[in-house]
């Protein structure tokens, strides 16, 4: 038997172990023909086990397999995240563009000062919907761990205006920049402006005055 320090040969086996009914489990082995499969969390929910029975096969002795899974549910569980975030990141500047698409259509086009604002939504989200995508396939061999993400000095003022022109701010609302020329951070250009186009996206979206 492979597994845990808890579950040694030669021990009798518990009752539950990590919250899984294991010796109604062994006992069912005894009277099968066929494996049985399970996996089992960890009640903290930080570790998984795969955990595999092979039955006795006319014999007084059955076969358990314990096998930490965790890692593999980690990376499996980073990886869904990944997309899940990745769509939801994608969808706002395609919102973005197919709304000033059909402004234009619906005829903003005909008014030079509407068709210019329109365009200029446009070509800023396709920007961003850019680096989105680059920002995205950083992250991807990040943590495929393909490569590492490219790290150059920074100038955080200019970086910060930029995030700044941007934003869509709702009538009455302001926004001041303070930052001090001349700090520079040393990071991923691509992503940091990611996360900060991100915080500073939400707080223009849900604040409604000031």
């Amino acid at each position: 038997m492979v597994g845990p320090a808890s579950l040694e040969q030669g021990r009798r086996v518990p009752d539950r172990w990590e919250g899984f009914p294991l010796r109604s489990f062994v006992a069912d082995l005894l009277t099968s023909d066929r494996s049985v499969e399970a996996q089992v969390v960890s009640e903290d929910g930080e570790r998984v086990f795969d955990v595999t029975g092979i039955p006795a096969m006319r014999s007084d002795a059955v076969l358990l397999v314990i096998t930490d899974a965790s890692e593999r549910e980690r990376r499996w569980r980073a990886e869904r995240e990944f997309v899940d975030n990745a769509a939801h990141e994608l969808r706002t500047p395609l919102a973005a563009i197919t709304s000033a698409i059909e402004r234009l259509q619906a005829g903003a086009r005909d008014v030079p000062e509407k068709r210019d604002r329109f365009l200029g939504h446009i070509q800023h989200e396709s920007q961003r919907l850019n680096r989105l995508a680059s920002s995205l396939l950083v992250l991807a061999r990040a943590q495929t761990r393909e490569e590492h993400p490219r790290a150059e000095p920074i100038p955080v003022r200019e970086l910060l205006e930029d995030v700044a022109l941007g934003l869509e701010l709702n009538p009455g609302v302001e926004l001041e920049l303070d930052c001090p020329r001349g700090i520079v951070v040393r990071t991923n250009r691509e992503l940091l402006e990611h996360a900060l186009v991100n915080l500073a996206s939400n707080a223009a979206r849900h604040t409604d005055r000031g």
